[in-house]
């Protein structure tokens, strides 16, 4: 609301048509990716796994970039205004930086960390909309709105490269307090045809 208010009707609706430009973008650059990638990589060997995450890097870099280039080259042909061919090129920007945070949150699905991938997705959101509102509060025209995502998305990288790289792993692996006293009760538990009925 605060952002339709500054913006004005004629800006509101460059700055929405920009954004669906490159959410769409964004979603084509996908194209169930991510699900191939943890399937690939929570089935490939652990020294195989690096592998496998530089490449879903690079395909997504590449996807994103291509997009991006059409839709830059659909904005001119569109007639649309200089700021919103601008405002593309600078959206698209941080639509690449949240790609790549994307991909890097593979191993943290792969390891069952969601905690970190919500905290991250919600920190990212409310980022933006700080962002947003300081733009407000500045008087800010049309034009600084499209970079609100970069200056949260890419600390959300940094992040999420660190929280899920080599370490993510070790972690994963490492033995959970307690889970050698609870393994062998869970085994006398457990049902033996050969154990008397009365103390099954």
């Amino acid at each position: 609301a605060f952002v339709i208010r500054q913006l004005g009707p004629v800006d509101t609706g460059r700055y929405i048509t920009v954004t669906a430009i490159v959410m769409i973008v964004l979603t084509v650059s996908d194209l169930g990716l991510t699900g191939i990638a943890v399937r690939d990589y929570s089935t490939a060997a652990r020294s195989a796994r690096r592998r496998v995450l530089s490449d879903l890097l690079g395909i997504r870099v590449t996807l994103a970039v291509g997009g991006l280039i059409v839709a830059l080259l659909f904005t001119v042909v569109a007639g649309y205004p200089g700021v919103m061919v601008i405002g593309t090129a600078i959206a698209g920007v941080g639509t690449l930086v949240l790609a790549l945070q994307d991909a890097c949150a593979i191993p943290l699905q792969v390891h069952l960390r969601f905690g970190w991938v919500a905290g991250l997705q919600m920190a990212t959101q409310l980022g933006v909309a700080v962002v947003s509102v300081l733009l407000v509060l500045a008087g800010a025209g049309l034009l600084p709105f499209f970079a609100t995502v970069i200056p949260v998305a890419i600390p959300a990288l940094l992040v999420t490269a660190y929280v899920g790289g080599p370490g993510a792993e070790e972690g994963a692996h490492q033995q959970r307090p307690g889970q050698d006293h609870w393994q062998p009760r869970n085994r006398l538990h457990r049902h033996d045809p050969r154990r008397p009925a009365h103390l099954r």
